[in-house]
């Protein structure tokens, strides 16, 4: 948002709230300028953190209530934040009047933007830095929902959706034995309506409510400036490869309607019921076309060929429903049991055709010349269906302890009809699976005052496997510690720990997860506030591989291991306050990295409405692998705020 916008924004919330200043009036309003002090890599700064130097409506919130001599409404409440130089901005309206209607209205706008050097570069080691793969686009957001007769027996709804993505990126596309590098624009539109009717009878209550999406997408790629050449600069047998034209476009449609219903309730006065049901079916097409000129190779075709057009076309069809309904029963004071069930249908098949026609071919000895024309046609389908079966027994004997426990089980049917186009390894990757997971689970939670403690485990066992990262078994292990003396100390320590794995023969796949950390929060005396924390995440999963080229069987392995360790200090001193803090997140796994943060600040009141306040933070970024990613960036903001009733 401009500045000029924001301007508007402000001057006519100002306007708004005068004439009613003598009834029911809140507000707070927050604005100022910000400056950005950057030294090492600009974009990958902008990527972590989207800040930038300029105008700033920092907070904004408006109320107004039981408003006279304004028929339309008799509340309203505004509230904005981000405008003007924030990454991510967004502004509410919520109004209202009594017994009559309800509306909401939302917008959120979304700086996207990504430029990692080491990302997908394949011209790293040449010492250049400019990623290949980068975005740059805008993501906004406008929701409506309008309801009638609010809280009566029968509530109508409304409600309206636009999202849009737009803007520029660069990508890469391998084409004619290379890789060349294309400027991407992308504009993206997703409208969605939405009708229904809420109710409330008796105990009951619930909501029904039919939509329709439709998605709108077109992407325009085409050559970038100067990279005719390519990313490999050595010649295929001899021969460079080179282009001097490259254009496609592909444009993709989707119309999807829903049904969104749920009712919950009480049958008696210890059984409460509830039961919710979503279906959506949604129809798409994608068409592509692309157009390429220069000189290039082919080792599919054994040949060299100085063009090629592309065309194609595919549609698909998904359909997706899922129904669930549960009980909660209290038996006896202190003993309550909940059971549910679950049953899901999922289906997707769809069909596609693609030709493409090579130009000006010749063999690799340059013999034969003429073009050749390829067609390519795929039908895929995929069915799952599950149903899930689950009881919780819940047990409170006394005030300070409450146990539970609960089994399940999930049934899954699922048939698999690839193309044959599509089978790149040897076996069949198509057939009807039935798999069966068992889950059983406990826990407990004991609450002394002083310190209390809580833990539960969960275990899923698989009869098979469908896709190669599937579990045949998997555990998580939770806990927690809590404790508060008085409101002077409270200290809270979790734990948690996730193994999966699939031992089947030929693939082997081991996964673990760990994080445990605990947070600290200190008041020696009513104005100071000290704050703590330390949090350590591990995770390594490995599985067999195959390697193509040259053929061979590896072990995979990914590994992470971070820590984040922060501290605070802030303190109340009459009108003025002030906070320091520190943040250093470091990950010695795969992607080795250093992300410091501090900051300072301050806030001195003027009057009991009026106020100045501040924030200084440094930021800094230590890429292990590579130097050039690293930046060092001071934030500076100086902001006016005004509140009053």
């Amino acid at each position: 948002m401009k500045a000029r916008q924001l301007a508007v924004l402000v001057l006519a919330s100002v306007a708004l709230a005068a004439p009613l200043a003598a009834q029911n009036l809140q507000y707070d309003l927050a604005i100022g300028y910000q400056w950005v002090d950057l030294d090492g890599n600009p974009d990958v700064y902008r990527t972590q953190t989207g800040e930038k130097d300029g105008f700033r409506l920092d907070s904004l919130n408006l109320l107004l209530t039981d408003t006279k001599g304004t028929p339309g409404y008799d509340r309203l409440r505004l509230s904005a934040a981000g405008l003007g130089s924030g990454p991510d901005q967004r502004l509410r309206l919520d109004v209202g009047r009594s017994k009559l209607y309800s509306l909401r209205l939302n917008y959120a706008r979304h700086e996207v933007f990504s430029s990692l050097p080491g990302y997908a570069n394949p011209l790293l080691g040449s010492g250049i830095w400019a990623g290949q793969h980068t975005l740059d686009r805008r993501r906004q957001t406008i929701d409506l929902d309008v309801e009638l007769f609010p809280n009566r027996m029968l509530t109508p709804v409304f409600g309206y959706s636009r999202h849009t993505y737009r803007g520029p990126a660069r990508t890469t596309l391998h084409f004619g034995q290379d890789e060349f590098r294309l400027a991407s624009d992308l504009d993206e539109t997703v409208a969605e309506y939405r009708i229904g009717l809420g109710f409330a009878a008796g105990g009951f209550r619930g909501s029904v409510v039919q939509g329709w999406r439709s998605f709108d997408s077109v992407n325009s790629m085409t050559l970038a400036p100067g990279a005719g050449d390519g990313n490999n600069l050595r010649p295929v047998l001899g021969t460079p490869v080179v282009s001097d034209h490259m254009t496609l476009r592909t444009r993709s449609r989707v119309d999807t309607p829903f049904l969104n219903a749920y009712v919950t309730g009480r049958l008696l006065d210890r059984v409460r019921l509830v039961g919710s049901f979503v279906r959506s079916d949604a129809e798409s097409k994608v068409d592509e076309t692309g157009e390429m000129t220069g000189h290039f190779a082919s080792f599919a075709l054994q040949r060299f060929f100085g063009g090629a057009t592309q065309v194609g076309t595919g549609k698909a069809e998904n359909l997706n429903w899922r129904g669930e309904g549960r009980v909660e029963v209290e038996i006896v004071r202190g003993v309550d049991l909940v059971a549910g069930f679950r049953t899901s249908h999922r289906e997707l098949d769809g069909h596609s055709l693609v030709t493409e026609r090579y130009l000006d071919t010749v063999n690799f000895s340059g013999a034969l010349p003429g073009d050749i024309t390829q067609v390519l046609r795929a039908t895929t389908a995929w069915e799952r269906d599950e149903d899930l079966i689950e009881a919780k027994l819940v047990v409170s004997p006394v005030t300070w302890l409450r146990l539970w426990g609960s089994a399940g089980k999930i049934d899954q049917d699922i048939t698999i009809t690839p193309a044959l186009a599509e089978i790149v390894v040897p076996g069949n990757q198509g057939g009807v699976f039935e798999r069966d997971i068992d889950r059983v689970s406990g826990g407990a939670e004991l609450n002394f005052g002083v310190i209390a403690f809580g833990g539960d485990w969960t275990k899923d066992d698989s009869d098979q496997t469908v896709v190669r990262t599937d579990f045949t078994e998997r555990t998580r292990l939770r806990g927690r510690v809590t404790v508060k003396l008085s409101d002077q100390l409270r200290v809270r320590g979790v734990a948690e720990k996730i193994e999966s794995s699939n031992p089947t023969q030929g693939i082997g796949y081991k996964g673990e997860v760990k994080h445990w950390g605990a947070n600290l929060e200190l008041k020696p005396i009513e104005a100071v506030t000290i704050r703590g924390g330390y949090d350590s995440y591990r995770s390594d999963s490995r599985i067999n591989a195959f390697v193509p080229y040259p053929p061979a069987p590896i072990r995979s392995r990914y590994s992470e291991d971070g820590t984040n360790v922060e501290g605070s200090i802030s303190a109340m001193l009459g009108r003025f306050t002030f906070g320091v803090g520190a943040n250093r997140y470091t990950n010695d796994g795969d992607f080795e990295f250093d992300l410091d943060s501090r900051y300072l600040r301050f806030d001195v009141g003027i009057t009991d409405q009026l106020g100045v306040y501040g924030q200084i933070e440094r930021r800094t970024y230590d890429e292990k692998a590579l130097p050039a990613a690293d930046f060092e960036a001071d934030r500076y903001g100086l902001f006016l705020r005004w509140n009053g009733k």
